[in-house]
């Protein structure tokens, strides 16, 4: 094996260590922002249909399943790496 080819695939194991390592802040930052959205945005007293649909687990705000964490490559040569953190609760519908 060449030095070069052995080098890139140290490099390779190098940013994959440092997505994994992104990701599992993402995890923590998933934890942050759900004790955020139950302080302040789950602190009013909500209707009965809120309760059932929207709150928690329930497809809210709240729901860590709406949250999704991904590291994307934002730099021309591949090299800048970043986090990203997104809720994709929908917004409420009464209707549904």
């Amino acid at each position: 094996m060449s030095c070069v080819s052995e080098f890139q695939m140290m490099m390779d194991r190098a940013w994959n260590a440092i997505d994994a390592g992104l990701l599992r802040a993402g995890e923590a930052g998933r934890e942050v922002l759900q004790e955020s959205i139950y302080r302040n945005v789950y602190s009013y007293y909500p209707s009965a249909w809120a309760e059932r649909r929207r709150r928690y687990d329930n497809g809210g705000l709240g729901d860590t399943n709406n949250m999704i964490a991904s590291v994307v490559d934002v730099g021309t040569a591949g090299r800048t790496h970043e986090l990203q953190l997104e809720d994709f609760s929908g917004l409420q519908d009464y209707t549904s």
